[in-house]
């Protein structure tokens, strides 16, 4: 489960003198899903409250998922974060990534949910081909972490 690899990571950053970013509370999470009405589906929203709920967010070994920021929500603990929310703006400015809820990225891929497939999907930068699919979050993060940690 991708919960091993998330410790994993903490290990690693604890012997460089830093952590993982503490989970989000489902309050702060509940009120921002009100004002961002942006998530694909319940569904997704609700895997991806269960990540968060954990870490908000990694930045690890040139691999990011994004979380919420103190930007999007001043209850936030001030942590490095890229917001998922601005992140999606940012790229949603090039309609043809319009099909996609952006949910990370790395020097070499974007991780994204696919509105129109619903699946999770793994894409090449800059080129947007497949490079995976996934039919869960649980699989795309175990995927994604496992990678980072390699």
């Amino acid at each position: 489960m991708w919960m091993n690899f998330i410790s994993k990571i903490s290990e690693v950053e604890e012997k460089y003198g830093d952590s993982v970013n503490s989970g989000v509370p489902n309050t702060v999470f509940s009120a921002l899903m009100k004002k961002h009405n942006v998530w694909p589906n319940d569904e997704v929203m609700e895997d991806y409250k269960r990540f968060l709920s954990q870490v908000n967010g990694i930045d690890f070994n040139g691999f990011i998922l994004y979380g919420i920021s103190k930007k999007t929500n001043p209850d936030i603990i001030d942590e490095d974060v890229y917001d998922i929310f601005e992140m999606n703006i940012i790229w949603h400015e090039e309609s043809s990534n319009n099909s996609y809820f952006f949910l990370g990225e790395s020097g070499m891929s974007w991780y994204v949910y696919d509105t129109f497939d619903k699946v999770y999907k793994e894409l090449d930068l800059p080129s947007g081909d497949l490079v995976n699919k996934y039919s869960t979050l649980d699989d795309f993060l175990e995927s994604i972490l496992k990678t980072a940690l390699n």
